[in-house]
């Protein structure tokens, strides 16, 4: 898997959009399934036609590792020329052996249908014109393969007939190009399938992340306060909380502890908060909650709750760890700025008197 995801990636850089990256992964696929074509059907040349194998053989090999040189310029980012390499030697290859020594019975001028599907799998929307001249181009040449009689468009003298082997690569050519379309198809269906959902689930993670605290999984503060603007004709109580003495906490114990402790607060708050309460980080070890249409003295009792559930807390084991409260409503003549500088001064009026206290004003 390693060495696949190494053949399929080769010129893949960051930022590359999914569309472009799915389409350089099949470019990269194709590229090595085409020589590898190539050269089984060569190799097969030497069981039914010993004689000629080497020269039906010798120039379609040449195209093959011409069309292995177009991953080595994808691999160094060049991938300017890459596509027109491969169509165009995969083309020069079958025509070679169709046209100078086994005719159309054989069936190989079929790949043709098949060449004039790629381009539109291989270039980007952007590219119709390039499209177009691929596909009609490949449609005129399997015609002219196709129709034409041996002794008008063929060369005679090399021609390499067999009845029943041309019966029997005729269809199974036939196969052999279906099942190159269908994977090609299929193989880029899957790559932007699969892209497709590690995009959505990296553009969840970055809503996720817009929106939330990545430490305490807690909503941020621009979002509680977007939605505080707009409800804000609602009853509206809001508790403010912060980590008593935190700084030595950091100071002593280190940051790392620091996040530690701040985590556990907050599943704590979390486990008594009702279910349509708003929870914030506001700053660095302060919190918002945010209770729509609750009675007021419920809203304390649950603060209170919560200070008592942190200071019994196991949380340092050396140390209790505390929180002070602030709790208030807000009022007929609030206005957003009013409510959250009242409950900040509540909450620093707790710090100020003992700390690990509630202070509330309705």
């Amino acid at each position: 898997m390693r060495i696949l995801n190494y053949i399929l990636g080769a010129g893949i850089v960051e930022n590359m959009k999914l569309s472009d990256e799915a389409r350089l992964k099949v470019l990269n696929g194709s590229i090595f399934v085409a020589a590898f074509n190539i050269l089984i059907y060569d190799i097969m040349f030497y069981f039914f036609a010993r004689d000629l194998a080497f020269e039906m053989s010798w120039v379609r090999n040449l195209c093959a590792l011409i069309i292995v040189s177009a991953w080595f310029l994808n691999k160094k980012g060049t991938t300017k020329y890459s596509i027109h390499i491969l169509l165009i030697f995969s083309m020069i290859s079958v025509f070679y052996v169709t046209y100078f020594y086994l005719g159309p019975d054989y069936g190989f001028q079929k790949f043709f249908i098949t060449f004039s599907v790629f381009p539109f799998v291989y270039f980007s929307r952007d590219k119709t014109a390039q499209r177009f001249i691929y596909a009609i181009s490949n449609l005129l040449v399997y015609f002219y393969l196709e129709v034409a009689s041996y002794g008008h468009v063929f060369t005679p003298d090399f021609r390499y007939y067999n009845a029943s082997i041309a019966s029997f690569f005729n269809h199974s050519n036939i196969v052999i190009g279906f099942i190159a379309v269908v994977l090609a198809l299929y193989m880029y269906e899957y790559i932007i399938g699969r892209d497709e959902s590690a995009l959505k689930s990296a553009l969840e993670k970055a809503s996720y992340h817009a929106e939330y605290d990545f430490l305490t999984d807690t909503l941020n503060r621009r979002v509680l306060s977007e939605y505080m603007r707009s409800n804000f004709t609602n009853k509206l109580s809001v508790i403010m909380w912060d980590v008593d003495d935190f700084k030595l906490i950091n100071d002593v114990y280190g940051h790392a502890v620091g996040d530690d402790v701040l985590v556990a607060i907050c599943q704590i708050v979390k486990e008594e908060l009702p279910t349509r309460a708003k929870f914030s980080r506001w700053g660095g070890e302060e919190f918002l909650i945010l209770l729509e249409d609750h009675h007021y003295d419920h809203v304390v009792s649950l603060a209170e709750r919560i200070r008592i559930k942190v200071s019994q807390a196991d949380i340092l084991k050396t140390n209790k760890v505390t929180i002070s409260i602030g709790v208030t409503s807000k009022r007929h003549d609030d206005s957003f700025k009013t409510l959250l500088g009242r409950v900040d001064e509540l909450m620093y009026l707790a710090k100020a008197n003992g700390k690990n206290i509630v202070r509330e004003s309705i």
